[in-house]
């Protein structure tokens, strides 16, 4: 504990030498963030649909 005499004593304490602290920045991937993945995932996505309605169309199911 601390008496009430010491807190200004602490508080100048604490303003003259902060606590050392390590901040972690956390990075964030979001999909499709760059332009060239946007139109990577267009692509992939186009390509999927094409062939899915390509086989159907094949195996009479259209």
């Amino acid at each position: 504990m601390i008496a009430p005499e010491q807190l200004p004593a602490l508080l100048e304490q604490l303003r003259d030498q902060p606590p050392e602290m390590d901040i972690e920045i956390q990075t964030k991937w979001q999909l499709a963030d760059t332009p060239r993945d946007a139109w990577t995932l267009l692509i992939l996505l186009v390509a999927l649909l094409t062939a899915e309605w390509a086989l159907r169309k094949k195996w009479g199911l259209v």
